[in-house]
């Protein structure tokens, strides 16, 4: 499978659910995944940060979403043992998900997209 950047970027919408605050989320990488000869293959990586010195809870609408993994900046998974509640990445498939950042944190995901 493969992508094409400018279709992708008008699936994705960033954001944060604090209404009441100014958007601090920012989509700062989305990209094919590295290892596109592998079982990753077809798969997207995003990368969101935080530029608030504040904890934010972003969310992401992607177009065909499927699921959703969070990965180390060099795209390696995360050990689900290390991941503390705050962490956790909540998905409703098809649509979007929702995550908590800290504040100034950047964190990246690993998405699989039903085309």
């Amino acid at each position: 499978m493969c992508f094409d950047t400018d279709s992708i970027a008008s699936m994705v919408e960033v954001g944060q659910l604090e209404e009441n605050l100014p958007n601090s989320v920012m989509l700062w990488a989305l990209k094919p995944a590295e290892r596109a000869d592998s079982k990753d293959r077809g798969k997207v990586v995003l990368r969101l940060w935080n530029v608030a010195d504040e904890p934010r809870q972003a969310i992401v609408n992607f177009e065909g979403l499927s699921s959703v993994q969070a990965v180390t900046h060099i795209e390696t998974p995360c050990d689900p043992a290390r991941l503390v509640n705050e962490e956790v990445v909540e998905v409703l498939p098809g649509k979007q998900f929702t995550t908590k950042l800290k504040g100034q944190q950047m964190r990246t995901f690993l998405l699989e997209i039903d085309q």
